[in-house]
């Protein structure tokens, strides 16, 4: 196959175009889905209020795949701009 049959386009409503921010996610899994569920968390001093943002469903293959491409753009992104590290921030308890 050459490239020009794999092209694909996307079409993307206005509403999407925004897109979502979320500073917390869960990951779980059945035995043929896995469900990321993006959640954005908001500190009010001890109080910590979540609301749920987007949920994705993907088989696991194609969850395999999101890690990978995931981790490729990550080692992109160090390249360019210097190593990531992860929070410091204490874990919230959920």
């Amino acid at each position: 196959m050459n490239q020009e049959e794999n092209q694909i386009s996307i079409k993307v409503e206005p509403a999407e175009q925004k897109g979502v921010y979320a500073n917390f996610a869960l990951i779980s899994h059945t035995k043929e889905e896995f469900i990321f569920d993006m959640i954005l968390v908001v500190s009010r001093g001890k109080q910590s209020d979540a609301r749920l943002v987007s949920r994705i469903i993907m088989n696991p293959a194609h969850a395999k795949r999101f890690v990978q491409a995931a981790a490729e753009n990550i080692k992109r992104y160090e390249k360019t701009f210097g190593d990531v590290s992860p929070s410091s921030e204490k874990k919230i308890g959920f």
